[in-house]
């Protein structure tokens, strides 16, 4: 149950860092979507972290979510500052560079899973251009570039841990008779 909850936060998360993005920030008349995407993505890896609600505001879980809207609104003012979409790419990359870096940095987490997160949160934001134009504007509302970044990221910091296998013991060595 609280699996499905996540999942439903997690398309939720991705729909309204979206909606900020491009239904406040896209003409250029709010300057701060930072501010709002940041809370959100911190408010989804938190819920994905915490098992329960009083462990939400735990002071780590409170300075991620900080760090989470300062480095959201360091990309924000790097779009902004930037003109046209030149360093787009580049200003996104520092995110997730960031991100991953500040969650291993507070939450004392694998810094494996972290450089894996910087990769697949990159790659889930830029696979987006993959998805076909034509889809319902339901779907592209939900499965859009925020959300498959995110996606990448959780994956990454939540996701099995594929470095630890269960290993065979060695035989010890014969004696010689």
């Amino acid at each position: 149950m609280i699996l499905a909850f996540r999942l439903v936060m997690y398309l939720v998360g991705g729909y309204l860092s979206m909606a900020c993005a491009t239904e406040i920030g896209g003409s250029g008349q709010y300057r701060l979507i930072g501010f709002a995407v940041g809370p959100i993505f911190g408010a989804v890896v938190l819920l994905w972290r915490s098992d329960y609600v009083l462990a939400l505001f735990d002071s780590a879980n409170l300075k991620f979510l900080l760090l989470s809207t300062v480095i959201w609104s360091l990309v924000d003012w790097l779009l902004h500052v930037a003109s046209g979409d030149a360093y787009f790419d580049l200003d996104i990359l520092v995110g997730s560079i960031l991100l991953p870096c500040a969650h291993a940095w507070v939450f004392r987490s694998s810094w494996r899973r972290a450089c894996l997160a910087i990769v697949l949160s990159f790659v889930g934001f830029e696979s987006a251009r993959l998805l076909p134009e034509g889809r319902s504007q339901g779907v592209a509302q939900v499965i859009n570039a925020a959300t498959l970044w995110q996606g990448g990221y959780l994956l990454a910091m939540f996701g099995p841990d594929l470095g630890k296998r269960d290993r065979v013991p060695e035989m010890p060595a014969r004696k010689p008779a």
